[in-house]
């Protein structure tokens, strides 16, 4: 044992590593002591089953159960700090899906997966839920739309996951956003932020909002179908979710929102946003596009090349190079087509117009009988 005649510092540094050493078991001290030779073979074994009887060859005579504990105190405390970002009212929202179970379908008659849709705005904690059948980028973008309007008001950012509905190709810098969504973003005037991947802390709130629903709603609880499910959901946000007094904040999200964070938000733009479909398609040597089982004309000089086609419930506009208007149609039904003749070559285009009616009605120039 030290001697208390000795430096101060010495002492304490002493008693530190008696400490250390005693407050654990023998086997805990074990591991401890010879923490290099466990951090490298952890390194080259993540399995911890085939790790410890390794360890057990260099002496280690603990249980499974200790090296486990001793495992994770150690990864917690080697985990970097994380660092709690507070946004002001108005500012940013975070966006995720969740996986849910299985809910009846009415229209397929069957059991099919469900997902709840989560919007949490950062600073008041409200929420919209929405359970959908998939995660495609109609549902996408549909149900920001309708956390929009249950808001009545747009958050300036929104995080979302790289799911492809929203990010087409996720990278740090320059992340690749998909067509619909983008559009979205630019007829509600919101900036579109995806977290980095591999990084779900970067949307802790939704990430905890997805929970709540999953153990505070779900549990217990029985539907008829969708209809049923979403009802019962907005119910419960109404009456519980919105009420609560949140464990960060110490405050009822609706109360902060109806304070500070709804005066903050963005006017809702009036016009519905219609949401676009956006195909990559050959342009055919009649020089027409097949979309959704319909044939859309594009200039001649196109023939044989390929071009971005938008499609809304009732136009769809062609684009070349991806930027460049060539062509906006009426939408048309399966199997018709919309032709600008203006799209033909001068010569081609006078023998196109020179159809059955316009034989009838030069006949008719020259005389009844003809």
């Amino acid at each position: 044992q030290p001697e208390i005649k000795q430096d101060i510092g010495a002492v304490i540094d002493q008693f530190k590593l008696l400490r250390s050493q005693q407050r654990f078991s023998d086997n805990y001290g074990w591991l401890e002591t010879n923490d290099k030779l466990v951090n490298e073979l952890s390194l080259q074994c993540g399995n911890y089953i085939v790790l410890y009887p390794k360890l057990q060859d260099y002496g280690f005579k603990g249980s499974y159960s200790s090296l486990i504990r001793y495992v994770n105190k150690n990864r917690e405390q080697k985990a970097a700090p994380v660092y709690r970002i507070e946004t002001k009212p108005g500012e940013y929202a975070q966006v995720d899906f969740g996986y849910l179970g299985t809910i009846y379908d009415s229209e397929s008659e069957k059991e099919i997966k469900a997902w709840v849709f989560v919007l949490v705005l950062c600073y008041s904690r409200h929420a919209y839920f929405e359970i959908v059948k998939n995660q495609d980028v109609d549902t996408w973008c549909k149900c920001h739309i309708h956390a929009f309007e249950f808001f009545n008001g747009v958050p300036r950012v929104i995080i979302p996951d790289n799911l492809k509905s929203g990010i087409l190709k996720a990278s740090y810098t320059d992340p690749l956003i998909n067509r619909s969504y983008g559009d979205l973003a630019n007829h509600y005037g919101f900036q579109v932020d995806p977290c980095i991947v591999g990084t779900p802390e970067h949307k802790g709130k939704v990430e905890s909002g997805v929970k709540y629903v999953k153990n505070n709603f779900r549990p217990f609880r029985q539907y008829t179908d969708f209809s049923d499910a979403n009802g019962q959901l907005q119910e419960w946000n109404r009456t519980v979710a919105q009420e609560r007094i949140h464990g960060t904040t110490r405050t009822k999200p609706i109360e902060l929102f109806e304070t500070y964070e709804k005066s903050a938000l963005r006017t809702v733009t009036p016009e519905r946003f219609e949401i676009p479909v956006y195909k990559k398609l050959k342009v055919y040597r009649d020089i027409h596009i097949q979309f959704d089982y319909a044939y859309y004309s594009v200039p001649h000089e196109l023939r044989g090349e390929y071009v971005i086609a938008r499609k809304t419930s009732n136009q769809i506009a062609i684009f070349q190079n991806e930027v460049d208007l060539v062509a906006v149609h009426t939408a048309a039904a399966r199997g018709k087509r919309q032709t600008n003749m203006n799209h033909y070559p001068p010569d081609e285009d006078n023998y196109m117009r020179n159809d059955t009616n316009y034989c009838l009605q030069q006949a008719g120039i020259i005389g009844k009988n003809t």
